[in-house]
């Protein structure tokens, strides 16, 4: 086996020998880049969302200001920043 192994070596120049390293190093990234695009669903951007709009975005800001403000005064459980938090998360 070693020596048909070596004749074949032999036979191929060196030059042959790098453009065939060269296209399976090729082939081998080519795969390996398929292989990770195609599972990937290839959708726009509000595919799952198509009824979220600008009205939502604002609302959700609002909520999360509200959020961030209770947060920046230990989160507390009553009191005005608590109201308003849950005010804008019923929305």
């Amino acid at each position: 086996m070693l020596q048909h192994i070596h004749a074949c070596i032999s036979v191929v120049s060196a030059k042959e020998a790098h453009a065939s390293i060269n296209q399976f190093y090729i082939d081998v990234v080519k795969c390996l880049s398929d292989a990770f695009v195609l599972p990937i669903p290839q959708i726009r951007r509000n595919f799952y969302k198509f009824w979220w709009d600008e009205e939502l975005n604002l609302l959700k800001q609002q909520a999360m200001q509200s959020f961030n403000i209770r947060k920046s005064v230990s989160k507390p459980r009553s009191g005005k920043e608590f109201d308003d938090m849950h005010f804008a998360q019923e929305g």
